[in-house]
């Protein structure tokens, strides 16, 4: 088979046979040198398997995989199932299938460059998909009927118990008729009566229209009232948090310019004696996972910051935009200049305190030149679609679990995961005031 009729029967996979087959192409794209994947798939190396099933990376796998015999080969190395792989040398599609079934069985046979056999299986999957999206619309239209008819039979007796009332109220009006025969002026009172009911009906019809009318109307003033209040609330939340850190933010200055300048009988522990630049208004927390802080001090006070700092062995890991766009950072200022600003903060602390600081941003590895990491600063980019805070749990999981660890972020979530897995934790603005102090 031609490469570009392989190309054609790649591309028309059902997306649910694709999943084992991306993922080896993944694994294989990782075990190739740069140079050596084919060009078409290079700007797709890095991405991951549920990015690749979009239509233009998937499209560069199967030219890739068609026209590349040694990708194929090493997509057969890293399929999760390496009998499967040796099977697919030999054996018939469809005891492929029944052994492995489908999506295995087709990254299998295209690892092996069996087009028309993955073709096969391709089609066999469409005509299996289709058989049941047929027996499933079958069994919708019999459920269908069945409640049609039931519906019929009860249109049917409720169509019975009307005639019958229509047959009672009958009866009764040709006993009242008889009764009005012999009172003709009586009948003619209660024929204007009629009349005067139905007139009345027709104004409280008319009333209740017009009271239904402004009820709607009613109802949509107060529901844009209540849209326009939950606005000015959102408007006056965001003020209010604006205002709360900058009063948290005030208050720690205040402490930190409170506190007795002298030295806790406490401040004495195993980070002094390694030379750490140990704070003279504050004890030195005591070493764990959490550490634990001196009393009366919360996670964000700037103080615990500086009673963390000199704990020894502690791991600062700092999630680098939620700092350096705090109100404390450089908010307004390009990127490029927010990561020099960020880097000498974090090379500061680490000269300062002999600390090891890891600051994460989000986004691809820079260019080479752009970012320089200081001595004691370590920098991370993420990669693939990984957000920053996803980055930071995943270094803080690799740590031992007796190594102590301060993650600097103002995101809750990034606090919670990284509380939960015992890290001490500190907002963005609590590190910078410390550091300023």
């Amino acid at each position: 088979m031609k490469a570009d009729d392989a190309v054609e029967v790649l591309s028309d996979l059902p997306g649910p046979l694709w999943g084992a087959l991306l993922r080896a192409v993944r694994r294989a794209a990782d075990r190739l040198e740069p140079g050596e994947l084919p060009a078409s798939l290079r700007p797709f190396a890095r991405w991951t398997p549920e990015a690749l099933a979009a239509e233009r990376p998937r499209r560069a796998v199967a030219e890739a995989l068609a026209a590349d015999s040694r990708l194929r080969e090493a997509v057969a190395e890293a399929l999760h199932a390496p009998a499967a792989s040796q099977d697919a040398v030999h054996s018939d599609a469809a005891r492929l299938v029944g052994t492995y079934g489908e999506e295995l069985s087709v990254a299998a046979l295209a690892a092996r460059g069996r087009w028309e056999d993955v073709a096969t299986v391709a089609a066999q999957a469409a005509q299996q998909a289709a058989s049941r999206d047929r027996a499933g619309a079958e069994a919708d239209l019999r459920r269908e009927a069945a409640e049609a008819e039931a519906s019929r039979r009860r249109l049917t007796e409720e169509l019975a118990t009307v005639r019958d009332e229509r047959d009672t109220h009958r009866r009764r009006a040709d006993a009242t008729g008889q009764q009005l025969t012999s009172a003709v002026g009586e009948q003619q009172r209660l024929r204007e009566q009629m009349a005067d009911l139905n007139a009345q009906v027709r104004q409280l019809r008319e009333q209740l229209d017009q009271q239904l009318r402004r009820a709607r109307d009613r109802l949509a003033r107060q529901r844009r009232r209540v849209e326009e209040a939950q606005a000015r609330a959102r408007v006056d939340r965001d003020r209010a948090l604006r205002v709360a850190t900058a009063l948290e933010a005030l208050a720690a200055e205040l402490r930190a310019a409170l506190e007795p300048q002298q030295v806790s009988s406490e401040a004495v522990t195993p980070a002094a004696a390694e030379g750490s630049a140990v704070p003279r208004d504050v004890a030195v927390a005591r070493r764990g996972r959490p550490c634990v802080l001196p009393p009366g001090l919360g996670e964000d006070d700037p103080l615990a910051v500086r009673s963390l700092l000199p704990v020894g062995g502690l791991e600062v890991m700092v999630d680098g935009y939620n700092v350096s766009k705090d109100p404390r950072g450089q908010p307004q200022a390009p990127l490029a200049d927010q990561h020099r600003w960020l880097l000498r903060v974090a090379a500061g602390a680490a000269a300062r305190y002999r600390r090891r600081v890891t600051v994460v941003f989000d986004g691809s590895e820079p260019r080479p030149g752009e970012v320089s990491a200081p001595r004691g600063v370590r920098v991370v980019f993420t990669a693939g679609g990984q957000s920053a805070d996803e980055r930071i749990v995943e270094l803080l999981e690799d740590l031992g679990s007796d190594v102590p660890a301060l993650v600097v972020s103002s995101d809750r979530q990034v606090r919670a995961d990284c509380a939960a897995l015992g890290a001490n934790v500190t907002a963005a603005a609590s590190f910078l005031a410390a550091l300023s102090a």
